[in-house]
C-alpha cells in the first residue's frame, strides 16, 4: 500500500524535500548530559539473599547504641554548704602543726648553737681571783662539764695542774640530760664578801618550750670551797 504525498511538498524529480535545520533560539549548552545509568533487574533469589542479608545487619546490635558508649547526661554538681565548724577544725588543725613545727626549728637551733659554744660534751672556762694563792697575772682556772649528765667542776690554783681540785656535783634527772649546759659565775653569796662560785644549769627546752634549769652555788670559806647546795635566795 503506497502512500501518497501532497503535491506541494513534492519536488519536481519526485523526491521529498530538505527539511531546513530549526533556528536555534538560544546558545547551545557546553555541559554534557549525563548517560543513563542502566538497571539491572534482580531474580527473586537475589532479591530474598539482599532481604536476609539486611535482617541480619538489623539483629546486630549497634555500636553506637551499647551501655559503654552511651553519655549519660551532665549533671551539674550540687553545691554543698560548708560548716563552720568545720573551718574552725581546720584552723585549729594548722595552728598546732605549725606550732609544732616551730617548737622543733626552735630547740634544733638551739642545739646547733649549743654545740657550737660548749661542744657536744658541754664544757664552760672561768678564769678568776678568788683568793688560793692567784692573782691577777696568774688567776684560778674553773672547768665546768657535763659529762653525760653528770656535773663536775675542776678547780685549777692560779692555774696549777698539780694543785687541781675536782668538785663532784649532781646527777641530772632530765631528758636529754647530757645536753644540759653548765656555766659559772664567781660572786658574793652569803653576804661574807667573799668569791662564791655560782653554778648556772640550762636544760634543753621541750615542744612547750618549757626549759628545765637549776642554780647551785659553792660557798668560799677559808679552807676552800664547800660542795655545791642550792643557791639561797
Amino acid at each position: 500500500m503506497s502512500i501518497s504525498m501532497p503535491r506541494s511538498i513534492v519536488r519536481r524529480d519526485g523526491r521529498a524535500p530538505l527539511q531546513e535545520p530549526e533556528e536555534i533560539m538560544g546558545p547551545a549548552s557546553t555541559v554534557p548530559r549525563r548517560a543513563s545509568r542502566l538497571r539491572l533487574l534482580k531474580t527473586p533469589q537475589e532479591t530474598d539473599e539482599v532481604d536476609s542479608e539486611k535482617k541480619r545487619n538489623s539483629s546486630r546490635p549497634d555500636p553506637d547504641d551499647r551501655k559503654e558508649n552511651r553519655r549519660s547526661p551532665t549533671r551539674q554538681p550540687r553545691q554543698r554548704n560548708v560548716h563552720w565548724l568545720m573551718l574552725v577544725g581546720i584552723g585549729m588543725t594548722l595552728a598546732i602543726v605549725l606550732y609544732l613545727l616551730g617548737a622543733l626549728l626552735w630547740t634544733w637551733g638551739l642545739g646547733i648553737h649549743d654545740d657550737w659554744t660548749y661542744g657536744t660534751t658541754r664544757t664552760y672556762h672561768l678564769e678568776a681571783v678568788v683568793g688560793d694563792s692567784d692573782s691577777p697575772a696568774h688567776p684560778t682556772h674553773f672547768v665546768a662539764m657535763n659529762l653525760h649528765g653528770q656535773v663536775d667542776i675542776i678547780e685549777l690554783p692560779a692555774g696549777d695542774v698539780a694543785h687541781a681540785k675536782i668538785y663532784p656535783g649532781p646527777h641530772l634527772p632530765w631528758t636529754n640530760a647530757d645536753k644540759a649546759v653548765v656555766t659559772l659565775e664567781v660572786k658574793a653569796v652569803n653576804g661574807d664578801h667573799r668569791p662564791d662560785l655560782v653554778i648556772h644549769i640550762r636544760g634543753e627546752p621541750d615542744l612547750f618550750f618549757q626549759q628545765p634549769a637549776a642554780t647551785l652555788v659553792m660557798l668560799k670559806s677559808e679552807s676552800g670551797f664547800q660542795p655545791m647546795v642550792q643557791e639561797p635566795s
